[in-house]
């Protein structure tokens, strides 16, 4: 095999891996206040894992809900918390807060994934 189609291999491999490879995980801090996250989208890719460090500095309870991956989790005012989750297909999700009157006040926003 000549240099030039040993550099022609590994360029291949390289390009086929880089390719394939699993995107970086997302990590990300995502605040409640009352009646209100701050931050509205969320953009992450098809397979990339989403930490969220969820926290509520909020004088009320508040949660974060995405029906399509399953997550509810719901804190008090001060407490925080860990999400993870890992999208396996494109589309826009949305996150809200189901505490009374939260939703309808605005409190919610989306999770957009592409591939």
């Amino acid at each position: 095999m000549t240099y030039a189609e040993k550099i022609l291999v590994a360029t291949t491999v390289l390009l086929l891996a880089a390719c394939s490879s699993t995107p970086e995980p997302l990590n990300m801090t995502l605040v409640a206040t009352d009646i209100a996250y701050d931050a509205d989208n969320i953009s992450a890719a098809v397979g990339q894992t989403v930490n969220i460090e969820y926290v509520n500095n909020g004088a009320l309870e508040h949660n974060f809900i995405i029906d399509e991956f399953g997550i509810d989790n719901l804190l008090q005012s001060g407490e925080s918390s860990t999400i993870s989750f890992t999208p396996d297909q494109a589309g826009t999700y949305e996150y809200y807060c189901n505490v009374a009157g939260h939703l309808e006040a605005g409190m919610k926003g989306t999770v957009t994934v592409s591939e």
